[in-house]
């Protein structure tokens, strides 16, 4: 069979002005006759802050164990502006990216707990590095533990406002300290903290379910019903990190070279604090809440 060739229609060329913007950036092509939308696109070149992030874990374990480059810092100072969620602004020539924004500042231990920044012409990529802690592919405080907390906490609380718009928390900054000098712990008093690796433990602040965790003890205390996952909290927290990153394993790698304990019943492979998932434990039975005031004691993390 042979193909038709080319054919046209009349369209029209449609460049709308939307809610928040001075001019036109979309462009779009619609039938005059049947307003058959073909196409619409932003045709704004934008400059981009990213770096790169453990999708899920510092474990080196599949894809999302290891770091990749070039992920979106949303919601970044950069210069005078904001990046929008993707990491856009439109500045060009030479801008000051930071770890601080509407929403979000990171303050690293292995710099003084000052905020990082960096300066680039064109785009700021915050670039990828190997090691943990306090490594640093070019300047202090931009480590494994400030970029993917960055997006970590900015995407997990995009989330949040769209299904709680009037939730006043959610709108506020948030502080985050990083690479704490100690080791085995991260936890939630109003700002989130999280230390660096030992023998026993990763890194914290490299493993995005610790930050969804720590975030979401935040979220408990701040939405309608203040702390109503009393009297920890801890179950709550584990749901929003399991939900964000689709893994019953809830913090993966915070364990060196051991799995979970699982409260009586072991975790079968999870080297997180806790799996949500009673399939993945040795009994492969679900428990209620006679095993949890036996086994578990009200404990946290």
């Amino acid at each position: 069979t042979y193909g038709n060739g080319y054919s046209h229609v009349l369209a029209w060329k449609v460049c709308p002005t939307f809610e928040g913007q001075n001019q036109e950036m979309m462009e779009g092509y619609v039938d005059a006759n049947i307003g058959k939308v073909y196409s619409f696109k932003d045709t704004v070149d934008y400059f981009q802050a990213k770096g790169g992030v453990y999708p899920n874990s510092n474990d080196g374990v599949g894809e999302d164990g290891v770091e990749q480059a070039g992920w979106p810092m949303p919601f970044m100072e950069v210069g005078n502006e904001i990046t929008d969620t993707g990491g856009n602004y439109f500045e060009s020539g030479s801008q000051t990216a930071s770890f601080t924004g509407p929403f979000l500042e990171i303050q690293d231990g292995c710099d003084g707990f000052r905020v990082g920044s960096l300066t680039r012409t064109s785009g700021v990529d915050f670039g990828t590095s190997g090691g943990t802690d306090c490594s640093t592919p070019n300047v202090k405080g931009n480590t494994h533990s400030s970029r993917g907390g960055w997006y970590e906490v900015n995407k997990i609380a995009e989330i949040a406002r769209s299904h709680l718009p009037s939730n006043k928390w959610l709108t506020k900054k948030l502080v985050a300290e990083v690479n704490i000098n100690a080791s085995c712990n991260a936890y939630w008093n109003g700002a989130i903290h999280f230390y660096r690796s030992s023998k026993n433990c990763g890194n914290t602040g490299e493993i995005q379910a610790i930050w969804a965790h720590e975030w979401g003890h935040g979220l408990d205390r701040n939405d309608n019903t203040g702390s109503i996952a009393g009297p920890s909290g801890e179950g709550i927290a584990d749901i929003y990190a399991a939900l964000h990153l689709n893994d019953s394993c809830i913090g993966r790698n915070f364990l060196i070279g051991r799995t979970c304990g699982g409260f009586g019943d072991p975790c079968n492979e999870c080297s997180g604090v806790r799996d949500v998932d009673y399939v993945k434990r040795r009994s492969r039975k679900p428990h209620g809440l006679s095993f949890a005031k036996n086994n578990c004691n009200g404990m946290v993390h």
